[in-house]
């Protein structure tokens, strides 16, 4: 199954443009493809297409980003809630969506480092899952330096090194949340259906509905003005 994973991946996983657009109306129609993409979904994300095309949809764009080197080593320490699919809460990239069915240490880790309510979706942690998540974000107890003579040494102005700020984090958040509606308007994806994948930031209040509407609209112009040019 690997293996077909690669191949969709190779054949489907670079396009764009009027390429991309047909490859979203051949999910519709192309009987060959939709079973690749239901067959694929299931093993690797434990989802099911079911008949909404849709749902077609978002599971080849996460199929097609998916890296499946996280899903070689699963554990049972980690347990989620029937049916979750946690969507990454810091890049929106569909490699890091968690699933009771990809369930690995690295990415459970990830998501409950970056994401406070992440918690609550599990049904079973290891008891010590906040040292845990203390050390996967690396934070370490301070280290006592021996004691040394001191030795005279020029004074350098210190160089400030940069700190991502939560401000920054949440403005990188946006960018890349903009560009995932783009791509899904691009795939003629609705308002709705937009609003539903982004539930848990909408939640989390990391983006507003207001704001995935202006892009969208913003989206849609932008595709009408090329089709002009």
């Amino acid at each position: 199954m690997l293996t077909r994973l690669h191949e969709y991946q190779a054949k489907y996983g670079q396009l764009k443009g009027d390429e991309y657009t047909a490859h979203v109306k051949a999910l519709e129609t192309d009987p060959a493809l939709r079973k690749d993409v239901t067959d694929l979904a299931w093993f690797f994300l434990r989802r099911s297409t079911g008949c909404c095309g849709w749902c077609f949809i978002e599971c080849d764009i996460a199929l097609r980003k998916l890296n499946p080197q996280r899903m070689t080593t699963k554990t049972t320490e980690y347990q989620l809630r029937v049916g979750t699919v946690l969507h990454d809460p810091v890049n929106k990239d569909f490699s890091r969506l968690l699933t009771s069915g990809n369930i690995t240490e690295d990415l459970a880790l990830y998501h409950l480092a970056n994401n406070p309510m992440a918690k609550r979706y599990f049904t079973h942690l290891p008891k010590d899952i906040d040292q845990r998540i203390i050390a996967y974000m690396g934070v370490e107890a301070p280290v006592e330096a021996p004691v040394e003579a001191p030795v005279e040494a020029p004074v350098e102005a210190p160089v400030e090194a940069h700190v991502e700020t939560p401000a920054d984090e949440q403005a990188n958040f946006k960018k890349a949340a903009r560009e995932d509606v783009f791509a899904y308007v691009a795939a003629g994806v609705t308002n709705s259906q937009i609003e539903e994948s982004f539930a848990d930031s909408i939640e989390a209040k990391r983006v507003s509905k207001a704001e995935l509407i202006a892009w969208a609209k913003e989206a849609r112009a932008a595709k009408i003005d090329n089709r002009v040019l």
